[in-house]
């Protein structure tokens, strides 16, 4: 459609115009527009011939019959009623050519296909021919095998070639099942086309009777079939192509084959195995006996899997080596062995050969006694121990009073003089040697004592102690005041033998002393030390922190329980440290700022506060030495 403005519109739809008036005015104008196309194509078709392929087939297109076909807004799209055609369209097919325009208006024209054979010189693709899906079978297979052969032809007759005159069909296929290789033969219009059909043996095999057999035996099963001849084997659901050969074991009853040929045949065959299992028996434990004894030998159980059986009844057992056993056979033996021997015994029940167990019997010799230690030195009137070995019992001999039978493997002797502990270990009936022990009495004196000077004091009451102990070899302190010292008697020495340690309590404290010899000999003695209340202050005027263990805190010493809380200046008047109450003694740790401060004199403001709330004001200086 075209508008009086001059645009055009090829579609329906609503439009819209601008119209201008004589004085300049413009109006607009819509359009509602419908286009419809009723004119109808024109269908032309023309007459083709065409040829079948090797294949027998041919195919057409619709641009094949098309002769041009028209229409006045455009054809969209063409149908052919038929495109493919095969041995039996052969002459005359008449085809029809539907044409379709874009507002689907339509029209239809018809044209002759003439389907002809392959011009070429090979066989022509609809002569006679056999056709069959498959022509190799096993002799197992149960449908019947359908023949067919090329349609399009009058007539027809089918018949096995052996036997010529029985017809077996007149159609275009037929269904046999013929129990042997077979050839079958389809004759039309002079034309004879055959197939033959191979009926293919199985591979049969057998593996063998059912039989019984013991389950540590296997059997090896096997088809006997020729390699060449066998695609694949299938043992028991795993396929191979190689394993002609399996080894039937225990536990499974049930071993099956399954044969593949070259032809696909397929053969299954299976065998059941039962499987006994041998008896098992157990001996006697081991056993140790003295020279010249017998030993009692016998088979304890016989189990079968687990379970309990009658060890009478049904079974054979051999005993080896025989020399030194009362017989070879049965149940029960004694063995007189002259060296350590183990003897074995298998068991059969007439069909499987069961285990074999061993028993050890040793020869005990007689037992080696053993006194520990060989020699001891003790202090008079000390309890010596011993302790003997070798044996479960023993007989006991202290200072030559023999002793009863016993088990006791230690004594416990008081000595007063030098004397000798003798013992013999007993294992079983079996008697050892004496072995005996030499006991000593160290006659060394040994006194502990020391002297306290002064045995009174006030609170940081630093007494001196001197060690006065006779004989000792080490020395152990208790000061009563938490403090605790062990030293030798070379350290001792070293010392002056004088300890200077300080109660700052209040209270009566135990000093004690124990003195100990070289053979381990001890002697104690303690002192009493009474200290009293009375107010105490120490603040030194120096310290060191540097950090050597000496001297390296400003440490104030004062009355127990008190607290202290002041603060550190330098030289020019700054506040270097500063402390809360404190009942620690070491109050300043030399450091400013986590640094440890210059060498020089510093000066302290400190309070000290007793238990009752009494204060003491101090203030002086404190000289840092590096």
């Amino acid at each position: 459609m075209v508008s009086v403005t001059g645009k055009i519109w090829k579609t329906s739809g609503t439009f819209q115009d601008t119209l201008t008036n004589i004085a300049g005015c413009d109006s607009i104008i819509t359009y509602n527009i419908t286009i419809a196309d009723t004119t109808v194509p024109i269908a032309l078709t023309k007459n083709i011939t065409i040829f079948l392929d090797k294949n027998g087939y041919a195919q057409i297109s619709f641009s094949d019959v098309n002769k041009a076909s028209s229409d006045n807004c455009g054809i969209a799209s063409y149908h052919l009623s038929d495109s493919l055609f095969n041995c039996s369209d052969r002459g005359d097919n008449m085809v029809r050519l539907l044409v379709i325009d874009r507002y689907g208006n339509r029209d239809s024209a018809t044209a002759i296909v003439t389907v002809l054979d392959s011009l070429r010189s090979l066989k022509y693709p609809c002569d006679l021919s056999v056709q069959v899906s498959d022509t190799s079978f096993c002799s197992d297979y149960t449908d019947s095998i359908s023949l067919s052969t090329t349609s399009g032809f009058n007539s027809y007759r089918w018949y096995e070639l052996s036997n010529p005159s029985v017809a077996l069909g007149v159609d275009t296929f037929i269904k046999v099942k013929p129990s042997k290789t077979s050839t079958y033969l389809v004759v039309s219009s002079g034309d004879t086309a055959r197939k033959t059909i191979i009926i293919n043996p199985l591979p049969i095999f057998s593996l063998g009777v059912n039989d019984t057999l013991c389950s540590y035996d296997s059997l090896e099963l096997n088809s006997g079939l020729a390699p060449t001849r066998i695609d694949t084997y299938n043992w028991l659901g795993i396929i191979s192509t190689l394993n002609a050969a399996y080894q039937a074991k225990y536990p499974a009853n049930l071993f099956w084959l399954e044969v593949t040929d070259s032809n696909a045949c397929i053969w299954r065959d299976s065998i059941s195995l039962a499987w006994q299992i041998p008896p098992k028996l157990t001996l006697s434990a081991d056993t140790s006996i003295c020279p010249g004894s017998q030993a009692n030998l016998r088979v304890e159980q016989v189990t079968v899997d687990g379970l309990l059986m009658d060890k009478y009844m049904g079974y054979y057992y051999s005993w080896f080596p025989s020399p030194s056993l009362e017989n070879s056979f049965g149940i029960d033996n004694r063995a007189n062995p002259i060296a350590d021997t183990y003897y074995y015994v298998s068991i059969s029940d007439g069909l499987c050969i069961g285990n074999t167990d061993s028993v050890q019997v040793s020869l005990k010799p007689s037992p080696i006694s053993f006194l520990s230690p060989d020699s001891l030195v003790v202090c008079k009137d000390d309890l010596a121990s011993v302790q003997a070995s070798g044996g479960t019992r023993f007989n006991w001999n202290i200072g030559g009073t023999l002793e009863a039978e016993t088990a006791d493997t230690e004594k416990f002797i008081k000595v007063v003089s030098d004397t000798y502990i003798a013992v013999q270990a007993i294992e079983s009936s079996c008697q050892g040697n004496w072995d005996t022990s030499w006991i000593f009495v160290d006659t060394t004196f040994v006194s502990a004592s020391f002297d306290v000077s002064p045995l009174t004091g006030n609170i940081i009451f630093k007494p001196t102690i001197t060690n006065t102990s006779l004989g000792g070899e080490r020395y152990s302190w208790d000061f009563g005041n938490g403090s605790i010292l062990s030293v030798n008697f070379t350290e001792d020495n070293n010392r002056s033998r004088e300890y200077y340690p300080v109660y700052p309590f209040e209270g009566t404290f135990k000093v004690s002393l124990l003195t100990t010899s070289k053979n381990n000999c001890k002697d104690s003695s303690s002192v009493r030390i009474v200290v009293g209340k009375k107010f105490f202050l120490y603040i030194p005027s120096a310290f060191s922190p540097n950090g050597d263990g000496i001297n390296d805190n400003f440490t104030i010493i004062a009355s127990p329980g008190v607290t202290f809380e002041g603060s550190i200046y330098n030289g020019w008047g700054e506040k270097i440290f500063h402390s809360n109450p404190l009942s620690n003694s070491s109050f300043w740790d030399g450091t400013y700022n986590n640094k440890i401060v210059q060498n020089g004199v510093y000066v302290y403001q400190i309070t000290i506060r007793e238990l009752d709330g009494t204060a003491h004001y101090k203030s002086g200086t404190v000289q840092v030495v590096r």
